[in-house]
């Protein structure tokens, strides 16, 4: 087999490689937020995609969205169908490495080049989602082989997938303007090298700026104001995080990752070190390929947070490639019994980069999320007619997997939140709802102060808070279902608070208790008129001889939601954990309730709703039972 069989053979194999690696349990993780907002976004018309990366700031350009809208048109929305895409441009940057390497200096570099690329742990984790940014990568090689060879051979055919390539690559993602001005920078610094061919170039960049004017017109709101899910790094952690990312992924700790760092370092210095030797020129090339973007988001992470190791994705490359040629000339010079030291730590970087990979595809602490799928399963079995889902951040993962017939609504519907809307949108909702799903989300950039649980926990009975994988999941009654099923009392305290009535629950469901054990009691109020003053509510356990045995004493909703805050005519759910004493006695207890003012512990007056007195508190006897254990 001749030579150039060979390396065609070396390099078919690493791309089929690649693929294997990237299709190998590609549905496997489930979607994570970015994924179903890429899908949410996908699945509008071209126009509207258009409208709404403008209108809402969409970080990222519209060429990702555009080419996911066709693609699911042809194959659907299931999660191998929308990532099989980005495995599409993943695998396709494997052959991309070995000609950059090649171009910039021989073939076996380019090989160790493609080889590096393709078992990447960083590589495979973002070919196998439903984003950008594998696409970045490919599209941002296919930019820097193209330049390279027109520069070269000047022919029309290389400028012109130059000028595509590079134009695509800025409507795949922003970042990639950091990659077409270190071309430009790496041109102007060689200028004499390709005196001849200044006019193509020139009229090159005029073909690319034309492409992206029209889009820069509507998009450069959006560079000014983009924050990103992001930081702002010191420069020392920056690169160490970037390297961790870039050499061996995101799925292992940062202590684990430094162990091998002595393997990854010396094989980047040795190849820095020869191609410095064999060509300054391609040196220069590779350096700024992966330093300026680097560099430039550091910079920018100075005034706002904008460095995400996966937005520097796409100068990853030459990255690999000066590895590549480190490897390589370690390779030549590995003399016995040198040659196996080289082989053992060619084989410890495998090792760290299958670690790596397994934790990636196998355990779950690595996954991208981490639930989703369960809490719809959850949501599907335990939905009854009536039921509503409401989450309180604008997270479309959910939205994805749920298929249950409830609907399912996000509220508020902006930041920042609109608190008269909100509060009108709830109180519609709970008037045609019994029952309300919510999910909370604790997001500084959207429901920051919980208004929406806060409202619900006001107006609704939560009867259930438990966990769903990742997730807390609450079950409110809305007044149209726990209004019917309450125990009436229908009192008055003081001139207009009205006490509808109650519920009491225990721990199994039933009203009998052991000593120690904690008593669920709800009360439901309602106010007539405006209050001036702020009251404290008192709930006490009484034994059998009239003895205190448990008592919670606070302002109504666990202090959250003072009297003088109740708005006229609304209904006011209040729930109190009673604990029973340890050495509380056997017998039936009564239950003790009333409102007082805490500055003159003076209490309201109670009135049945025929207007007799009941004196300064309500009496319900024999309302549990405790029994010893």
């Amino acid at each position: 087999m001749t030579r150039n069989r060979r390396l065609w053979l070396a390099l078919l194999t690493l791309t089929i490689l690649a693929f294997g690696l990237r299709i190998y349990r590609l549905d496997y993780q489930e979607m994570r937020g970015d994924e179903a907002f890429s899908v949410m976004f996908a699945q509008k018309g071209l126009n509207s995609i258009l409208t709404k990366t403008v209108s809402t700031t969409e970080p990222h350009p519209p060429l990702s969205f555009f080419l996911l809208h066709f693609w699911m048109a042809l194959t659907g929305r299931s999660e191998f169908a929308l990532r099989f895409s980005s495995l599409f441009f993943g695998v396709m940057a494997v052959p991309l490495a070995y000609r950059l390497g090649r171009q910039l200096w021989d073939k076996e570099v380019g090989l160790w080049a493609a080889a590096l690329l393709a078992l990447n742990p960083f590589q495979i984790w973002h070919a196998q989602e439903a984003r950008m940014y594998a696409m970045s990568t490919a599209l941002g090689l296919a930019s820097a082989v193209s330049l390279l060879l027109a520069l070269e051979k000047g022919r029309p055919h290389h400028w012109a997938g130059y000028v595509l390539t590079t134009a695509a690559s800025i409507y795949a993602h922003y970042y990639a303007l950091f990659l077409a001005a270190a071309e430009v920078v790496y041109v102007l610094l060689f200028h004499r090298r390709y005196r001849g061919r200044w006019r193509a170039w020139l009229i090159a960049q005029t073909s690319v700026v034309l492409l992206y004017l029209p889009w820069l017109i509507f998009a450069w709101r959006i560079l000014l104001v983009y924050h990103g899910n992001a930081d702002s790094p010191a420069l020392v952690d920056m690169l160490r995080r970037c390297w961790q990312a870039f050499s061996l992924g995101l799925s292992l700790p940062t202590r684990q990752a430094l162990i091998f760092s002595p393997l990854w370092i010396a094989a980047l210095v040795i190849g820095v070190g020869q191609s410095w030797r064999r060509d300054g020129r391609a040196l220069v090339f590779a350096l700024l390929y992966l330093g300026l973007p680097v560099l430039s988001v550091y910079l920018s992470s100075l005034r706002r947070p904008v460095f995400n190791e996966r937005y520097l994705i796409a100068a990853t490359p030459p990255y690999y490639a000066l590895l590549g040629i480190g490897l390589a000339e370690l390779r030549r010079r590995a003399k016995k019994p040198w040659r196996w030291a080289f082989v053992g730590g060619l084989l410890l970087a495998l090792l760290a980069t299958g670690y790596s990979l397994h934790n990636h595809y196998h355990v779950p602490a690595y996954s991208k999320t981490a639930g989703w799928r369960e809490l719809s399963r959850y949501l599907d079995a335990a939905e009854e007619p009536g039921d509503l889902v409401i989450q309180n951040y604008p997270d479309p993962t959910l939205d994805y997997y749920y298929r249950a017939e409830a609907p399912l609504l996000v509220l508020p519907e902006a930041f920042p939140v609109d608190e008269t809307a909100t509060t009108q949108a709830l109180q519609e909702l709970t008037e045609t709802h019994e029952r309300i799903w919510f999910l909370p989300y604790p997001a500084p950039t959207w429901d920051a102060t919980g208004f929406v649980g806060h409202w619900l926990d006001r107006h609704c009975d939560k009867v259930q808070e438990q966990q769903v994988a990742s997730f807390r999941l609450d079950l409110y009654l809305t007044p149209r279902a726990f209004l019917p099923t309450m125990q009436p009392l229908n009192l008055v305290l003081g001139e207009d608070i009205h006490l509808l009535g109650y519920r009491l629950t225990g721990n199994d469901g039933d009203l009998t208790f052991a000593p120690g054990e904690t008593v669920h009691l709800t009360l439901y109020w309602r106010a007539a008129a405006p209050i001036a003053a702020d009251y404290t509510v008192f709930t006490h356990l009484l034994d059998p001889t009239g003895w205190l045995r448990g008592q919670q004493d606070n302002p109504p909703v666990r202090g959250t939601y003072p009297t003088s805050q109740w708005v006229a005519g609304e209904i006011i759910v209040d729930q109190y954990d009673i604990a029973l004493e340890s050495g509380a006695p056997p017998g039936g207890y009564a239950l003790e309730l009333g409102m007082y003012d805490p500055a003159t512990v003076e209490r309201l007056p109670v009135w049945d709703a025929a207007g007799t007195s009941l004196g300064d508190r309500v009496l319900l006897s024999g309302v549990i039972e405790v029994q010893l254990r």
